[in-house]
């Protein structure tokens, strides 16, 4: 909700709580810290990208990494074109 709100930097410090928080679950925290790094810091989506990736090694089932590695491949693509977005998608997992 703050990023929805614009505040960044309220988000920031939220996320980095609760990834302290879940140190105890590998694969929460992985996914976790990918979430924060696609919505708090665009810049740094390759490293968002291997956090998610990590967590998906751990667990190749675990739902929500696979949303957001499904997410960061379709912002890549719409910047491009809705074609390339459809296209990145079927590559990233099974399709729409």
């Amino acid at each position: 909700m703050l990023v929805r709100r614009g505040d960044l930097a309220g988000a920031d410090a939220e996320y980095r709580r609760a990834i302290e928080m879940l140190a105890i679950d590998p694969v929460r925290q992985h996914t976790f810290r990918s979430e924060w790094l696609l919505n708090c810091h665009a810049d740094r989506r390759d490293e968002a990208l291997r956090e998610v990736d990590v967590a998906l090694a751990v667990d190749p089932t675990y739902g929500i990494a696979i949303g957001l590695r499904r997410l960061a491949c379709w912002r890549d693509a719409t910047a491009l074109s809705m074609v390339a977005a459809v296209s990145a998608w079927c590559q990233c997992g099974d399709g729409p």
